[in-house]
């Protein structure tokens, strides 16, 4: 199961097959949350979710760690 979410207790773990898909996968993660709660609950913070990601410098180095992080600034993803 390299690489493919899996569920641990009430978390969702990426393990790191590619370096850089743990810092793609937050970002990912994180545009999933904003349109959850825009969609379900316009104007209430009950789905407000904050997405952390753990990574090495190894994982900072690969270009799609740069593609993901320019996303999440470019869309402003505060969470």
């Amino acid at each position: 199961m390299t690489g493919k979410p899996r569920r641990v207790t009430i978390d969702v773990d990426v393990d790191r097959a590619a370096e850089a898909r743990a810092v793609a996968a937050a970002v990912e993660m994180a545009i999933a949350a904003r349109k959850e709660a825009a969609t379900f609950t316009p104007a209430s913070s009950l789905l407000d979710h904050t997405v952390w990601a753990v990574a090495g410098a190894g994982c900072l180095q690969e270009g799609v760690s740069a593609e993901a992080s320019s996303l999440a600034g470019t869309l402003c993803l505060d969470n």
